[in-house]
């Protein structure tokens, strides 16, 4: 992205888990301080099961989050990152209809980030030995904001 480029953000949250409110509050204010500030052209807040079929999903919205993830998995292989162990596949076998199936485990908090419909970033994430959390990416997102402000004030004061 060019720095006059607004970029778009999804989050998704897991509905299941507990004791996580706190700071899935303080992530989704802080991307609220963003889009108040123009910083981000909007955020889409989506909520996800801990486990989706990823043969057959059984709503809209796990169709949706198996897209995303597909999305994510292509965006990560061509950056050389890895979405494990925060995204995980498992192979199950349902005994009651004898059937085999891939399930998806999703992290409890993701945050994506877009330019156009293109994923630019995604978190949690890992590069080689270095984890990049939620919080990791909205510090990048805001010190931006930060570098743009700090940069407007040196040519006005020029």
């Amino acid at each position: 992205m060019t720095p006059t480029d607004t970029p778009r953000v999804e989050l998704f949250v897991r509905a299941d888990t507990f004791g996580t409110q706190d700071l899935q509050a303080d992530v989704r204010r802080r991307l609220a301080n963003l889009d108040e500030d123009d910083c981000i052209e909007g955020v889409d807040l989506s909520t996800w099961q801990s486990r989706v079929r990823l043969d057959s999903p059984d709503t809209e919205d796990e169709a949706r989050a198996i897209e995303r993830y597909r999305s994510f998995e292509r965006w990560a292989a061509h950056e050389g990152v890895s979405l494990e162990p925060f995204f995980e596949t498992w192979e199950r076998h349902s005994s009651i209809v004898d059937v085999d199936y891939e399930e998806l485990v999703t992290p409890v908090m993701c945050l994506a980030v877009f330019d156009g419909s293109d994923v630019v970033e995604v978190a949690p994430r890992r590069d080689g030995d270095r984890t990049y959390t939620v919080d990791d990416c909205l510090t990048a997102l805001e010190s931006t904001v930060r570098d743009d402000v700090d940069d407007s004030l040196e040519l006005a004061a020029d």
